[in-house]
């Protein structure tokens, strides 16, 4: 990962380890569906490189994460607290130079690709190729290199081009959730004021 200057990640029913609050993480080790601690210094260092200024791009390589997630992944763990939490960091990452979260609307039905999470790893340098990475349930990690093994996922995120909300409607989703879990009474008033009008 410190070779590559994109990923783009892909998170079907879990947020990938980069960007989940150790509240989130906590939760998935509780229900047994991660098996060991919060990699904090690996989640650093690259986030790291997503907040590189121009000075510091010199000495870092730059880094931009594309992530694409469902609305499961984004409720489906831990309680009110943990899931507004972790909606709330997804807010702050967003504003990051070179990170771009979008939701996939939760109402499209099925599509290409449904349930598959993956990361690509994108290069500049020639002399890489891009990289899929799959982790498996014995905790290894699986690197698809070749152009054949690549395609279908390349083919997953053409799909998902369809059926994911925009950066802005992304962004209102993330808040619309966290307010219902922050403040359930102050979201019912206003989707009751939204009714109104």
């Amino acid at each position: 990962m410190a070779e590559a200057s994109e990923l783009v990640i892909v998170a079907a029913e879990t947020l990938p380890e980069l960007v989940r609050t150790g509240g989130y993480h906590a939760a998935l080790v509780a229900a047994g569906a991660a098996a060991n601690d919060l990699d904090v210094v690996k989640q650093q260092d690259a986030l790291s490189r997503l907040r590189a200024d121009v000075k510091q791009a010199s000495k870092l390589r730059r880094l931009s994460v594309r992530l694409i997630v469902t609305e499961r992944a984004l409720c489906g763990v831990g309680d009110s607290k943990v899931l507004a939490d972790q909606l709330e960091h997804l807010e702050e990452l967003r504003e990051l130079p070179g990170f771009e979260l979008r939701i996939v609307d939760g109402d499209v039905g099925a599509y290409f690709g449904m349930g598959m999470s993956f990361a690509v790893m994108r290069f500049v340098e020639k002399r890489f190729d891009d990289v899929v990475l799959l982790h498996t349930l014995h905790g290894g990690n699986t690197w698809l290199e070749s152009a054949a093994e690549r395609a279908p996922y390349e083919r997953v995120l053409t799909a998902l081009d369809d059926v994911v909300r925009t950066e802005e409607l992304s962004l209102l989703w993330l808040n619309e959730a966290s307010l219902r879990l922050r403040e359930p009474a102050r979201h019912l008033q206003l989707v009751t004021d939204q009714a109104r009008s």
